[in-house]
């Protein structure tokens, strides 16, 4: 910061927290008023159809990349990402807690009037490089996360789970994003059509995933979409369309998940659209037409469910709805159309199986 003094003289040895002023003590104890303005602008620009990159101080000297953007970032600064296709050929590293918005073409003055819908802001890996790799607490916010593919190959190379962002340690905000047709397949590591959470809470909120897929049919792919580990994501009015892989279609491991809804989700061997080893947290989330070859054709695992709603989910060997062991409690729940169609033997419901003990139904139908 730089301190201006404007009444008085003195030397600056206390700064008060203030947001725009300090008190300046002086040696003979009176005291003075400084005001200060920031050496640094508040946000950083990218645009990726400028020629060459500026100093990211405005739109027209804008950063040409979003890793450059992340690079030179040092305070609590925006970076505003111009609307367009971004493709990268090695993933973008972000290590700090920054704020990321997509959604602007170009012109924009205040964060509020970004079009997200008009100016698509779309990241593209090439290379066998997923579109983020994120580390820190940040925020990221108006992306299209899109066909990007991962092969993991002890000869290639081994980028790990998840195509489209790793989330590792940390806990971040991902907002109003979109992960397409993103996939990843390999040798051992096929987990995490779009998304990688390890040992975090991140929030994923207002997203959409659809047509992700992790693994090819019967290698043992967990997670079409997500794949989450050591951790307790939460997604709130998240959809899920068309995911796929051999267990938890859209989401494989534990999760709160608020107001969100799973349509069209396979997964094959367990959990059309959720499989989990540890304890899930649904509320007010809607599951249609789902299916999986074995048990669960919405969920597979325990949890408690509450106010949800489960429309002609299918699973192969029983349980259309929910397969669960033990511990689980499903309340104000609405059960319509889902079959278990017995093409297995085995004593599993049509639309629920709770199979163990602590299991508790109540006000459902």
């Amino acid at each position: 910061y730089h301190w201006t003094i404007v009444s008085g003289t003195g030397v600056i040895i206390e700064n008060e927290n203030s947001p725009d002023t300090t008190i300046v003590h002086t040696n003979g104890d009176a005291e003075i008023e400084a005001h200060f303005t920031p050496l640094y602008d508040p946000i950083i620009y990218v645009d990726g159809d400028v020629s060459g990159s500026g100093d990211g101080g405005s739109w027209d000297q804008a950063f040409k990349t979003i890793q450059e953007a992340v690079d030179v970032l040092e305070f609590s600064q925006e970076i505003w990402v111009k609307q367009g296709t971004y493709v990268v050929s090695s993933e973008i590293i972000i290590n700090k807690p920054v704020s990321l918005f997509g959604g602007f073409d170009g012109t924009e003055t205040a964060r509020e009037q970004r079009d997200l819908d008009e100016n698509e802001t779309i990241i593209e890996g090439t290379n066998n490089a997923r579109c983020f790799a994120i580390t820190d607490d940040a925020v990221i916010d108006g992306f299209i996360m899109q066909n990007t593919t991962i092969m993991n190959h002890p000869d290639t190379g081994d980028n790990g789970p998840g195509a489209a962002m790793s989330i590792i340690s940390c806990s971040p905000a991902i907002m109003n994003c979109a992960f397409n047709k993103n996939y990843i397949n390999g040798v051992d590591i096929y987990n995490g059509g779009a998304l990688y959470i390890y040992d975090g809470t991140p929030t994923i909120d207002n997203c959409h995933f659809n047509s992700t897929r992790s693994g090819e049919i019967s290698l043992g792919g967990l997670g079409g979409a997500v794949y989450s580990v050591n951790c307790m994501p939460i997604f709130t009015h998240c959809t899920f369309i068309n995911n796929v892989t051999d267990f938890g279609g859209a989401i494989y491991g534990s999760a709160v998940i608020i107001s969100c809804s799973f349509t069209n989700n396979r997964g094959i061997y367990g959990g059309g659209a959720i499989y989990a080893e540890s304890p899930l947290e649904i509320s007010d989330s809607h599951f249609s037409n789902n299916w999986t070859e074995y048990k669960g054709g919405a969920i597979q695992g325990t949890g408690t469910f509450n106010r949800c709603t489960f429309l002609a989910n299918i699973a192969e060997e029983g349980a259309g709805g929910i397969y669960s062991t033990t511990n689980s409690t499903i309340s104000n729940s609405l059960f319509i159309g889902n079959e278990g169609t017995l093409h297995y033997s085995g004593p599993y419901g049509g639309a629920i199986s709770l199979y163990g003990h602590d299991n508790v139904v109540t006000n459902s139908i």
